[in-house]
């Protein structure tokens, strides 16, 4: 499932699609989106360890102001920096450290998902 979602930091708004992913602990976007948010993900020191597909990688974690989806909002998110691969087509996960802040129905014969 994927969502339309809107990062807002230091006064800045950018609009993007992320994948619903609750096996992520922790939402994740890429660095043009943490860069034009002004968040340098190459200035920051504090980075988490994460399993991918491809291995063991080191990604930068940042907090963004307000991420809304589906409705909803939820103020100073820790997220983490990383790029997709080109062939996903999306530009980051909406993780569980969201979705967690809501009672969610995940219709997915249907392909929708709901928080209250």
């Amino acid at each position: 499932l994927l969502a339309k979602v809107m990062l807002t930091n230091n006064d800045m708004i950018y609009e993007s699609i992320l994948a619903v992913d609750t096996g992520a602990s922790i939402t994740m976007i890429s660095w043009e989106i943490a860069l034009f948010l002004g968040k340098d993900p190459s200035s920051i020191k504090n980075k988490k360890k994460i399993t991918t597909g491809s291995g063991i990688e080191y990604c930068p974690e940042i907090t963004i102001e307000k991420i809304k989806a589906f409705g909803k909002e939820v103020n100073n998110l820790l997220v983490l920096c990383h790029n997709l691969t080109e062939a996903c087509k999306i530009n980051g996960l909406l993780g569980l450290n969201f979705l967690k802040h809501f009672d969610i129905r995940i219709n997915f014969k249907e392909s929708y998902i709901e928080l209250k």
